[in-house]
């Protein structure tokens, strides 16, 4: 009887645990939702402080909940975060951890380009750029990106004012 008991016990305890690890899971989720409402609103401005509340509450939860598919989902929308915020070093760090945490994660493809073109873009990086870009052409050939990859790397050799000459003159870019 003292056994059945202790099992008993053991059984409440651990089923309790388990009850609140997924309560806190499920309240994380609620505040995401709740901050991505007020964060995603219609014609709002950009609030520093609601998407650093959001960049938190995303690394909270990919970090407690690794095995959980929302996991990769909120840590991708973190580098989004980042990259409204122009804090475009922490998205490429954000974006490289998602590919290596999460190496199945459908969004990849698009986190390789995404990381291409901040380094193009936003960083003025261009050795890195056409690194970056050749990178996720070779590793996602099929990705209907991949070729877009290409096509920024070959326009990477140009000023921005030789691809308008170019376009005006509807040349093409290979010669």
């Amino acid at each position: 009887m003292k056994k059945f008991t202790i099992v008993c016990l053991i059984s409440f305890i651990w089923g309790g645990c388990m009850n609140t690890s997924e309560n806190e899971k499920n309240k994380i989720i609620q505040e995401i939702q709740a901050l991505e409402k007020r964060a995603f609103q219609p014609n709002s401005t950009f609030d520093l402080t609601l998407a650093d509340s959001l960049i938190k509450k995303y690394s909270v939860f990919a970090s407690n909940y690794t095995n959980d598919s929302l996991a990769a989902e909120y840590t991708f929308k973190q580098a989004e975060i980042f990259v409204a915020k122009r804090s475009y070093k922490s998205a490429i760090q954000t974006l490289e951890k998602l590919k290596k945490d999460f190496p199945d994660f459908k969004k990849n493809p698009e986190s390789a380009f995404m990381i291409a073109f901040i380094y193009d873009e936003h960083l003025k990086l261009k050795d890195k750029a056409s690194v970056a870009y050749q990178n996720m052409a070779n590793d996602y050939p099929d990705h209907p990106l991949a070729e877009n990859a290409l096509i920024q790397k070959e326009n990477l050799k140009y000023s921005n004012q030789e691809l308008i000459e170019m376009f005006k003159n509807k040349a093409p870019l290979n010669q």
